[in-house]
């Protein structure tokens, strides 16, 4: 997965913090969770376009959990 980083981002991945390569760099299934400050635009379809997708509701620390799992 980190190949297909780094044809996007070139030489920029290097900058990135170790703690988002290892995120997406690995090939093993894994989740991560914690907090996150999570707003949506203002409009009625980023709205709606974030109720269908069942994404988090707007708000400071919100406990949230992201499952990696890669596929070919």
């Amino acid at each position: 997965m980190i190949v297909l980083y780094r044809r996007v981002l070139g030489a920029a991945l290097d900058d990135l913090p170790p703690q988002l390569l290892a995120l997406h760099g690995s090939a093993d299934p894994r989740t991560w969770s914690g907090q996150a400050r999570i707003w949506r635009g203002a409009g009625i379809l980023s709205r709606l376009i974030g109720w269908v997708m069942r994404l988090p509701p707007e708000g400071d620390a919100v406990p949230v959990s992201v499952s990696f799992i890669p596929q070919d």
